[in-house]
């Protein structure tokens, strides 16, 4: 549940409604089920994924997101470009929306 004063995640899931076209409703469910299947990395564990992460990106700025995915196997959501032309699968909103529409029920 938001907070009243957590206005980054609100302005988050403002952005996410706007984008997807979805009702504020709608953006709180859909970010539940993202945030459902997050895994959060530690920072050592990032630590042999780095040096490849800089050779799949060319901005400094998602070497992290991308040395991140390589540890655990996962998919990126990202409308970057240089993202999604890794040897790591990559989302758009578009995608994400098709991808999420397979698994429901």
């Amino acid at each position: 549940r938001l907070r009243a004063g957590d206005q980054a995640a609100s302005a988050d899931l403002d952005g996410l409604a706007e984008r997807s076209g979805l009702r504020q409703e709608e953006a709180v469910v859909l970010s539940r089920l993202l945030l459902s299947r997050v895994t959060l990395v530690d920072e050592n564990e990032l630590a042999p994924y780095k040096n490849a992460a800089k050779f799949l990106t060319t901005d400094e700025k998602d070497e992290a997101y991308i040395a991140c995915a390589l540890a655990v196997g996962a998919e990126l959501w990202s409308h970057d470009r240089h993202v999604r032309n890794t040897r790591i699968n990559c989302f758009s909103t578009g995608n994400l929306f098709e991808a999420l529409e397979r698994l429901a029920p």
